[in-house]
C-alpha cells in the first residue's frame, strides 16, 4: 500500500498538476504556442527531487503511521 500510494503521487498525480500549472502560467505569458510545451518538458528535471522528497515527508507525517502495524508495547 504504502509503494503504491508514493508511486500514485511522486510519479504521477503531484508532478502532472505541477507540470499542468507551469504549462498554464507560462501559456497566460506568451502568444508562441511551443514555448509552454517547452517550458513543460523543461521543468521535469528541477521538480524530480523536491517533489519526491514532499511526497515522502507528507506520508511520514500523514500516512505511514496508520500503515505501520504496531508493535509489542515498549518496542
Amino acid at each position: 500500500c504504502d509503494t503504491l500510494l508514493w508511486q500514485a503521487l511522486a510519479s504521477v498525480i503531484v508532478p502532472g498538476f505541477a507540470i499542468n500549472r507551469v504549462v498554464w502560467l507560462v501559456g497566460g505569458l506568451t502568444k508562441a504556442k511551443w514555448v509552454p510545451t517547452v517550458t513543460g518538458l523543461g521543468c521535469i528535471p528541477l521538480i524530480v527531487h523536491p517533489i519526491d522528497h514532499a511526497v515522502d515527508a507528507g506520508m511520514d507525517a500523514l500516512v505511514r503511521p496508520y500503515l505501520r502495524e504496531p508493535g509489542p508495547k515498549g518496542k
